[in-house]
């Protein structure tokens, strides 16, 4: 009788170990797809404006669009200005393409249109749009608004008429967007089978008969 419990436990003791092993490897993998999803991490805001007075500001961050997604959601950009040439220059790093594998590098120069004690305000435009950001000094805001040119024809009608942008923490973007790449219900699917057969075996193992006694 001993003997028989010996080897159960330890042919229990084996499935619960497969169960472990298969529910870290469910993790693993699921993480390993969120990677591919999300290959890179990004860091987070930084608004300096101690030299405001002296006409230089320096930002950097993510930009993201309120209540509509951005066609590159992992993008950072370094943004400096100055008011001697009343210009900002913005570098501009993304990441996209297929699979998320392309990094896209740019720069682009916006005129400054206001620099006052406490707001500054600066626009550019390409073929079809127009941008107009604003640096909020009290606050230490950054946003801006994206409006489509008027009188620009069919060729510039599938774009949205008005986006609002805010400058924001990449780390809660990267963490965001890690959430919704992780297949959650995957996952539970793939734990609950584990847990049922598992469990299955392990009934049918505690279950089964011992072994009859040798008569002495």
């Amino acid at each position: 009788m001993r003997k028989d419990w010996v080897v159960k436990t330890a042919r229990v003791a084996g499935v619960v170990g497969l169960m472990l092993a298969s529910a870290i490897g469910v993790g693993m993998v699921s993480e390993a797809y969120v990677s591919e999803q999300v290959p890179v991490s990004l860091y987070g805001k930084f608004i300096y404006l101690d030299q405001w007075q002296r006409g230089w500001v320096s930002m950097n961050g993510t930009w993201q669009i309120e209540g509509n997604k951005h066609a590159f959601p992992l993008n950072k950009s370094e943004i400096t200005c100055r008011k001697e040439t009343m210009r900002c220059s913005e570098a501009i790093g993304r990441i996209g393409g297929e699979r998320q594998k392309q990094l896209f590098v740019d720069e682009e120069t916006h005129e400054i249109t206001k620099w006052d004690e406490d707001t500054l305000v600066y626009a550019s435009s390409a073929q079809c749009v127009e941008y107009v950001y604003s640096v909020n000094r009290q606050t230490q805001q950054v946003a801006g608004v994206r409006r489509v040119k008027p009188d620009m024809g069919a060729a510039c009608d599938s774009k949205e008429k008005l986006l609002n942008l805010v400058l924001v923490n990449g780390i809660e973007v990267s963490r965001r967007l890690q959430s919704e790449a992780r297949p959650v219900a995957v996952n539970v699917i793939a734990l609950v089978a584990i847990l049922f057969f598992g469990g299955r075996k392990v009934l049918s193992i505690v279950k089964r008969p011992d072994a009859p006694t040798a008569a002495s």
